[in-house]
């Protein structure tokens, strides 16, 4: 009993070990050179859109995105839903 209670220790704290040293490798999905190729630049250069940097694209916050719920007129309402 107590080698095994001894082997579950031994495997909840490797575990442990093994989730804290997992890093990811997540691509960085607005690069410069791949921003520059988006698309082709107009006749007039000085009325193609500029696109931010790199830099300044992931310098930007998170903006939370609140969930919505849709909105029907009364008469369009599933029914049951507004009871009276």
């Amino acid at each position: 009993m107590r080698r095994v209670l001894i082997q579950l220790i031994s495997l909840l704290i490797a575990g442990s070990a093994i989730a804290q040293m997992y890093r990811p490798d997540i691509p960085h999905a607005w690069d410069d050179r791949g921003v520059a190729g988006f698309e082709l630049p107009l006749a007039q250069p000085d009325r193609s859109p500029k696109y931010p940097s790199a830099a300044e694209h992931y310098a930007l916050e998170v903006r939370p995105i609140y969930r919505g719920y849709p909105v029907c007129a009364p008469v369009r309402n599933p029914p049951g839903t507004w009871r009276r």
